[in-house]
């Protein structure tokens, strides 16, 4: 995945619209899609702690292995991109 394409893919989960894809991607922005993601994450992990419902429980599993997946793919960009 290129780094365009995994802010793409990150702004579409953060539910952020773009603003212009003309502009050029920077690591400064990974950093900042990455903090709100971290964001994202930890809230809903803390909403899987207090979560009762079987059903919700395993899509909100899904989704912070989806958001994690995600993380990770950024560090890689930051690190080696």
């Amino acid at each position: 995945m290129s780094q365009k394409k995994f802010i793409h893919a990150l702004k579409e989960i953060l539910g952020i619209s773009p603003e212009h894809e003309e502009k050029k991607q920077t690591k400064e922005e990974i950093k900042i899609l990455m903090s709100k993601l971290e964001q994202q994450y930890l809230s809903l992990k803390e909403t899987l702690q207090h979560e009762e419902d079987a059903t919700k429980r395993e899509a909100l599993k899904e989704t912070l292995s989806i958001i994690k997946e995600q993380l990770k793919k950024g560090k890689d960009f930051l690190h080696h991109g």
